[in-house]
């Protein structure tokens, strides 16, 4: 723990030691997530995101071109939830879930990001990616859960246990996408999300007394959507500064803009299916896509942009023989897009065609259960079926993007497919 203090302190004070060059801040974050991966799924098994908090420390230097440079660290503790429902055979009585809760990890981390500042209205909004490094605590390096049942004779039969193990310190690097709003000269919102890449806990469990094995693994997964709340602790903007927010403002009036644009779209996604029995069939699987870009000008006609977007993948299939077909959207992926583009005029300066070209960067998180299952009966046909995740597949992919779209300089708004 002393090892933790240590590397934490030392980062908040290269912070302070650096404020009379920019802005310190000193805040909380509370961050949503860090939930439990299990393999194999299991429908007794559950893994909610859980709240944890933490203290931080962020020295904003100020670039050229509206352009942010941000290092800081934090103090904080991990927690994570993991809600049973008993899947045994001993009762018919409903299965109440039950939770189990822990705050036994601490942590320290430093992180860099690089950011951009566009404008809203007249507050000043940041959006910038980055990462670093956490260091992890584990008070506890064993632990172990179960449920039990009485049984008419006395007895206790167990329904389900389940063993972790964690080192008692680790090293992880984790990337994050960060976005943070200036209120005033002293308050700053944001809202960030942080990605690692290494799980700093493994388990086993398994389900006791059931009509179906159910055993598999536990892993965690350190990832975290954070809300920010920061206080500028530095000294009254100088004269210098509100110089530097002047010739910003004159940005504003100039050619090369700053835009910050949101994308939502309807999909119907191709794909193929391998049945070996020649049962099934494709069905449309429409889904949504949104999310938020920034589009940055390089001169009249070119610009590049990047932006996060939330794809809800659909899947589904039908019978060829019945009229039905099933779809459901599993988990959300996030797909982080560079792309470039140009402004092409069709119309007296104000009705352009816009063709992009790039590269898009896909997680795609576990899904939940992973599992589903339905009967289905048409005249004198009956199917009953089940579906399985396939979790041995990479979480991680690339796209390439070609697209046009069409920009209309009346509107001030602009739209791509």
């Amino acid at each position: 723990m002393g090892s933790l203090l240590k590397i934490t302190i030392l980062c908040l004070l290269l912070a302070c030691t650096l404020e009379s060059k920019g802005q310190f801040y000193l805040g909380l974050s509370a961050n949503l997530g860090n939930r439990l991966k299990y393999t194999s799924s299991s429908p007794g098994l559950q893994n909610p995101p859980r709240i944890s908090g933490s203290i931080i420390g962020i020295y904003n230097e100020e670039l050229k071109n509206n352009w942010a440079l941000q290092y800081g660290g934090a103090l904080g503790v991990l927690g994570y939830n993991m809600k049973v429902t008993t899947l045994d055979t001993l009762t018919t009585a409903e299965q109440i879930p039950d939770s189990f809760l822990e705050y036994s990890t601490f942590f320290g981390r430093f992180s860099l990001t690089m950011g951009k500042t566009i404008y809203v209205g007249k507050k000043e909004l940041m959006i910038g990616l980055g990462g670093g490094i956490s260091y992890y605590y584990s008070v506890f390096t064993e632990m172990s859960y179960s449920m039990s049942r009485i049984m008419d004779d006395g007895s206790v039969a167990t329904t389900f246990s389940a063993d972790f193990d964690s080192p008692q310190t680790s090293i992880l690097g984790f990337a994050k996408i960060a976005t943070q709003l200036k209120f005033n000269d002293r308050l700053t919102f944001g809202l960030e999300y942080s990605h690692s890449f290494k799980s700093i806990l493994n388990g086993t469990y398994e389900f006791y007394h059931t009509e179906v094995p159910s055993s598999g693994s536990v892993s965690l997964y350190p990832r975290e959507l954070s809300l920010v709340f920061a206080v500028n602790t530095s000294k009254q903007v100088s004269a210098k500064e509100k110089l530097k927010k002047e010739i910003r403002e004159k940005q504003r009036e100039g050619k090369y803009k700053t835009y910050l644009g949101f994308d939502l779209a309807i999909a119907n996604d191709i794909y193929k299916i391998n049945d070996s029995g020649d049962y099934l069939e494709s069905v449309p699987l429409y889904n949504v896509t949104w999310g938020f870009n920034i589009r940055q000008g390089l001169s009249e006609k070119f610009f590049i942009e990047t932006g996060f977007i939330v794809k809800f993948y659909q899947e589904g299939f039908g019978f060829k023989a019945m009229p039905f077909y099933s779809t459901t959207s599993s988990d959300a992926s996030w797909l982080i897009p560079i792309r470039g583009g140009m402004n092409v005029n069709i119309y007296k300066q104000k009705l352009f065609l816009v063709p992009v070209i790039g590269y898009t960067f896909g997680i795609n998180p576990p899904f939940g259960y992973g599992w589903g299952y339905g009967k289905q009966e048409s005249n004198a046909i009956s199917i009953v079926y089940n579906t399985m995740e396939n979790e041995d597949v990479n979480r991680y992919f690339s796209l390439l993007q070609f697209g046009a779209g069409l920009s209309s300089r009346p509107l001030k708004t602009h739209f791509h497919g």
